[in-house]
């Protein structure tokens, strides 16, 4: 559940080694992960390339706009926080991390994705928020045990077809963006609770298809969005509208 991975990536001891915050994870299986958070970088970090075994990573809130080939040795990381720099495009060296499951780079300038996204099979969490996004790759639906999209805050006009096929997807955020439709496709999207459109385009209305996601617990919509009202039923249960933003 995504509640618990939360308070397992949170419930974190500290401790201090070679400069810089040391922490252990339970959700890296107990080892040792780095932060490197707001260090004023611009250069990766030659420590985290040392010990092989790490889980997880944090270099939130630096200057980085690379990544080192080496970082391909780091196969054991599960987490990696590259939030907050100055990247302008997706460090490919990225899709070399097979272990990854929660990678951000939301708060950055990137304005596309490459296709190798796709070999990052086991990508559960994938933050682009406050990007520059004007497209997805197809290549993104092959993420097949993606549980978590944030893609607020871009210049997305529409979501490929292939997005739909997310069948682990439980939380998509497409606020802020230029979309002008959803297919009716969304159907597919079988385990998803949480769905934010919220200012995310020029929407008319949403499918009729949105009722048939029985775990839908919460919808972010904008006022002006027409909703199939056979939704109306379903608010009476577990699932709760907000028109507002969160």
């Amino acid at each position: 559940m995504i509640k618990g991975k939360v308070i397992a990536l949170f419930s974190a001891g500290l401790i201090v080694f070679s400069g810089c915050l040391v922490y252990t994870s339970s959700l890296a299986t107990g080892k040792r992960g780095l932060n490197f958070d707001r260090k004023g970088l611009t250069e990766f970090p030659a420590e985290a390339l040392e010990d092989t075994s790490l889980t997880s990573l944090t270099l939130f809130g630096n200057h980085l706009t690379e990544l080192p080939d080496e970082l391909a040795q780091l196969q054991s990381l599960q987490v990696l926080y590259l939030g907050k720099n100055d990247f302008s495009v997706f460090p490919e060296e990225l899709c070399r991390l097979k272990s990854l499951r929660i990678l951000s780079l939301a708060y950055n300038k990137i304005d596309s994705l490459p296709p190798c996204l796709c070999e990052m099979e086991n990508l559960e969490w994938l933050y682009l928020n406050n990007n520059r996004l004007v497209h997805l790759p197809d290549s993104l639906g092959k993420l097949k045990k993606l549980e978590q999209l944030l893609l607020k805050r871009n210049s997305l006009t529409k979501l490929p077809k292939s997005i739909y096929g997310l069948s682990a997807l439980q939380v998509l955020d497409i606020g802020y963006n230029e979309i002008t439709a959803i297919d009716s496709s969304l159907a597919s999207m079988k385990q998803l609770r949480e769905l934010r459109i919220y200012r995310a385009g020029f929407l008319i209305s949403v499918p009729e298809s949105i009722c048939s996601l029985r775990f839908l617990e919460r919808l972010t919509i904008d006022n002006s969005v027409v909703l199939p009202t056979c939704i109306f039923a379903r608010q009476t249960n577990r699932l709760l509208i907000q028109t507002t933003d969160l």
